[in-house]
């Protein structure tokens, strides 16, 4: 039995190419806003290490 195709198959390729544009641009998009969660972070994460090392002093 096959999941109701539910996609989570290496075998879902067909799927994605039936009825969806070419993805190229919306995965530039999705590149672009993963560099922009993983900054984001980053700039927490060192937010967070000066505040705490202020504190503890």
């Amino acid at each position: 039995m096959r999941f109701g195709g539910s996609g989570w198959k290496p075998g879902s390729r067909r799927d994605r190419r039936r009825g969806r544009t070419p993805d190229r641009s919306t995965e530039r998009g999705a590149d672009r806003v993963f560099i922009l969660i993983l900054a984001a972070f980053g700039l927490l994460a060192l937010g967070l290490v000066l505040v705490i090392g202020f504190l503890s002093t």
